[in-house]
Parts: C-alpha cells; structure tokens; sequence
C-alpha cells in the first residue's frame, strides 16, 4: 500500500512540476531572479523525479524478474522433489524384495545344507544311500496308504454284504482276487527273504 502511495505522489509530483514548468517557460523573459532560480530548481526536482521514476520502475522490473526466477526454482526444486520421492519409493520397493528373496535363499541354504553334506560324505557314495533312504521313506508311505485303501475296501464290502445280501457273489469274486494278489506278494517277498545258497 505504501508502495502505490509513494507512486501516486511521485506521478502528481512530476505532473505539478510539468505544469509549472510550462506554464513558466511560456513566461521567462519577465521573470526576476528569484523567479528564475525557482525554475531552474523545479526544473532540476522534475529531472529528479523522473529519473527517481525510471530508477523506480527498473527496481520493480528487477524484482518482477528475481520474482519469476524464484518461482521457476521453487517449480524445478518441488518437480526434483517428487522424483526423487518416486526414487525413493521405487528403491524401497525393490530393496524389500531383495531382502525377502535374500531371506528366503537363506532358509533353502540352511534347508539344503544338512542334504549336501550328507550327500558329499564317502566321496559321493553318501548320496546313493540318501537316495535310498528316501526310497524306502516313499514306499513306506504308499505301503501304508494301500494298506489303508485295503482295509477301507474289506470294511466297505462287509458292510455293504451285510447291508444288501444280494451282492455276495460280486463282492466273493472281488475278494478272492485280493486275496491272491496278497498270496502272489507275500510269496514273493518270502522267497527273496528265503534264497537257497548254491552249494
């Protein structure tokens, strides 16, 4: 406010000053001294006053410019900012999945580790026995599971024979071929157990 104060007397100062200016050079053979030196010091006020006004108005321009200049900075800073925090955000996105699949190859190392090293005992031989080992692990298991099955199908039949009698000579037949199938096994199994030796 100050500002548009001071420019406002500054404009009617000038304006005054021009005015007296004219209206005295229009009449400067009849002046005294006096007079005379007074229009030579408004004069000299109104080459002031413009000269203040011009000096002004680059002041203004050069605070306008450093103004826009501040502005673009601040523009670029904020646009640096927020690519860098897109970095930012970016770079923890990937550094947590660094760290997870690091972790994870960690737990696989400790998991693996007992293996190899039992699999590298006996200059490799070791790994012909941990392959056996889980071998034998498996076909416990699917012993077990059939025996399951097996026992499930002759509870499953007797309640089922029991239930609809009609179905005996179905379930007879069924039962039968089991039944040869677990002779045919467990011959085979005893005569492995039992090899003559050849004399």
């Amino acid at each position: 406010m100050s500002y548009l104060r001071s420019m406002i007397v500054t404009v009617l100062g000038v304006i005054a000053a021009a005015i007296l200016l004219v209206f005295l050079a229009a009449n400067t053979e009849g002046l005294t001294p006096r007079e005379r030196k007074l229009v030579i010091h408004a004069n000299s006020e109104l080459d002031a006053a413009i000269a203040y006004g011009a000096q002004r108005d680059n002041e203004i321009k050069a605070a306008k410019d450093e103004t826009a200049q501040s502005d673009q900075i601040a523009r670029l800073a904020a646009q640096s900012a927020l690519t860098a925090g897109q970095k930012l955000v970016t770079a923890e996105a990937l550094q947590k999945k660094e760290h997870d699949e690091l972790v994870r190859s960690q737990k696989e190392n400790a998991t693996m580790r007992p293996i190899v090293a039992i699999v590298n005992r006996w200059w490799g031989i070791g790994g012909i026995l941990y392959g056996f080992k889980r071998l034998a692990i498996h076909l416990l298991i699917l012993s077990a599971v059939i025996i399951a099955l097996a026992v499930a199908a002759v509870i499953g039949a007797t309640l089922l024979n029991i239930t609809v009698p009609g179905l005996a000579p179905i379930l007879g037949v069924v039962t039968g071929f089991f039944g040869r199938v677990k002779q045919r096994i467990l011959t085979s199994i005893s005569s492995i157990k039992h090899k003559p030796t050849m004399p």
